[in-house]
């Protein structure tokens, strides 16, 4: 539902001429196992493949032209774990996102929380800062809220 939402605000972007953002997928493929087809990862020399994207990414055209990386998060707790296995950031996740940002990409990670009906977002270096600090987490009140529902560029 949140990442629906967050596909809708993309289209209003590219519509606009702002951006053009899509949902990206882990490379997969169909195989039919046990009289069934199944969707699954794609395999490199033995091991899963390491998914080198986010949910969503992009470029950003007005007013400047960037690079975007987006992760969606819909987690209704009070803090967003960094580099762990509970929900946040998974270590897979984290990974991804510091390549990106080492790559000059602009990493935003887009946090919903249901029970405030809002939607904030971190931008990848401050989380990759915050981790280097110590942090293993980051706390809902030091997020951007993101105003007019989903407009997450409105905000940049």
């Amino acid at each position: 539902a949140f990442e629906d939402a967050i596909a809708q605000q993309c289209a209003i972007y590219e519509a606009r001429g702002i951006a053009k953002i899509e949902r990206t997928y882990i490379p997969s493929k169909f195989v039919y196992r046990n009289g069934r087809t199944e969707l699954v990862p794609i395999k490199e020399k033995g091991k899963e493949y390491s998914n080198p994207w986010l949910d969503f990414a992009g470029i950003q055209i007005d007013p400047i032209k960037r690079h975007l990386v987006l992760e969606c998060k819909d987690i209704d707790e009070d803090r967003l774990a960094i580099n762990q296995e509970r929900s946040g950031l998974k270590p897979s996740e984290f990974d991804a996102l510091k390549k990106w940002v080492a790559a000059g990409s602009v990493v935003l990670v887009l946090w919903y929380r249901q029970s405030c009906h809002e939607c904030r977002f971190i931008e990848g270096e401050y989380i990759i800062n915050s981790y280097i600090a110590g942090n293993k987490s980051i706390r809902w009140d030091t997020t951007t809220r993101v105003h007019d529902g989903y407009d997450f560029l409105g905000v940049l």
